[in-house]
C-alpha cells in the first residue's frame, strides 16, 4: 500500500473509531475524544470537523460538544428500508408491542452472533443497551439459542468449539453440555426462551419469523421484565406465532 492510501486509510479508521464512541456516550468535546482514542488534540479536532461538515456530527450550541448528526438517522432508515426483514413485518411487530406494552425484536444470526435487525420498545423498558443494528452474543439469547438450535449439528458443534461461554447471569449457560441439551429441547417444543440469562429482570420468547428448509433464519421475539413473562408468556408466544404465521402465509 501506498504511503497515500495508507494515511487515507488509518483517517478513514479513525473517523469510524470516533462515530463508534458515540455509541456510550450522548455527547463527548474534543478533548474527551482525543482522550478516548489516544491522539493529540489538533488530530481528533480535525476528524471532528470534517465529521460535522459531513452531518455525521453535530456541535450542540449550550455545552459545545458533539453529538451524532441527523447524517445518520437518514443512513439509518434507508438501511432499515432495504433490510432484509420482509415487507410489512414491522408495522405488525411495532404494533405487536404497542398492544402488549412489550419490545419486541426482530434477530438474524451474522457469523457467530445475532444482529438485531429492528426492536420496538413500548411499555416498561428493561434493557435499553441493546439498540437495532447491535451484535450480541447468541448464547445468551432467546433467538439466538432458537437459531442454533435449528442449524446442522456440525454448525452446533463449531459454535460451541469457537465461543468462549462467558457468564452475563448466574443462568447463562456456560457449559457446552447444557448448551446441547437445551438445543434439542428447543427443537421438540420450537420455540425458545430467555430465562435472565443476559439480563436479571429481563426475560424473552423468541419463535421462529422465516425459515429456510430446516434452518431458521430470522425470529422475533418479546422481551419484558420477569414479573410480566411469568403472568404473560403464554399471550406473549401465541401473538408471536399470530405474527409469525401471518408473514409465512402473505
Amino acid at each position: 500500500m501506498s504511503p497515500e492510501k495508507k494515511e487515507t486509510s488509518q483517517t478513514s479508521d479513525r473517523a469510524l473509531a470516533v462515530l463508534n464512541l458515540f455509541a456510550d456516550h450522548e455527547e463527548l468535546g474534543i478533548t474527551e475524544i482525543a482522550q478516548e482514542m489516544g491522539l493529540g488534540k489538533a488530530t481528533a479536532s480535525r476528524l471532528v470537523a470534517s465529521l460535522t461538515n459531513s452531518d455525521f456530527l453535530q456541535q450542540n450550541p449550550v455545552t459545545k460538544k458533539y453529538r451524532l448528526g441527523y447524517r445518520l438517522v437518514y443512513l439509518g432508515d434507508i438501511a432499515k428500508e432495504r433490510s432484509a426483514v420482509p415487507g410489512g413485518v414491522l408495522p405488525l411487530a411495532d404494533a405487536l408491542a404497542r398492544s402488549h406494552q412489550v419490545s419486541v425484536t426482530i434477530m438474524s444470526m451474522e457469523g457467530d452472533e445475532c444482529r438485531i435487525l429492528h426492536k420496538c420498545e413500548a411499555g416498561q423498558t428493561v434493557n435499553r443497551t441493546a439498540r437495532t443494528g447491535a451484535l450480541i452474543p447468541a448464547y445468551a439469547t432467546a433467538s439466538g439459542k432458537l437459531m442454533l438450535a435449528f442449524s446442522s449439528k456440525e454448525r452446533q458443534e463449531e459454535y460451541l468449539a469457537s465461543t468462549r461461554l462467558l457468564p452475563f447471569t448466574a443462568r447463562t449457560f456456560t457449559s457446552p453440555d447444557t448448551l446441547r441439551q437445551e438445543f434439542a429441547r428447543i427443537r421438540e417444543r420450537g420455540y425458545a426462551e430467555d430465562n435472565e440469562e443476559s439480563a436479571i429482570g429481563l426475560c424473552c420468547v423468541s419463535v421462529p419469523l422465516i425459515r429456510k428448509g430446516e434452518r431458521v433464519i430470522m425470529t422475533i421475539s418479546v422481551n419484558a421484565a420477569t414479573s410480566l413473562m411469568q403472568e404473560h408468556e403464554e399471550e406473549y408466544r401465541q401473538a408471536l406465532l399470530s405474527l409469525a404465521a401471518r408473514v409465512s402465509g402473505a
